[in-house]
């Protein structure tokens, strides 16, 4: 008689349409963090997909090039030198 092994754990949430929406949140200037929270996962989770998920992992390497684009580009206010 064999036994047939069940995964243990819970089934993963991860779904391959949070790919586009990595990148799309990425052109906004959306942290890793803030990546997490939109998509109602943890950072602990995103860095868990990266490493199972080779295009995950492309996805957030992306947004990331586009976060760090939008704060380079996000004019910073003149300080009002009456203040």
């Amino acid at each position: 008689m064999t036994e047939t092994k069940r995964p243990v754990g819970r089934p993963s949430l991860y779904d391959p349409a949070f790919c586009d929406q990595v990148i799309e949140l990425g052109k906004l200037g959306k942290s890793t963090e803030a990546i997490g929270a939109i998509l109602g996962v943890g950072t602990k989770t995103l860095y868990n997909w990266r490493e199972q998920y080779p295009e995950f992992l492309q996805a957030l390497e992306l947004a990331k090039e586009f976060e760090l684009r939008a704060i380079r580009e996000f004019p910073r206010p003149v300080p009002d030198p009456q203040i």
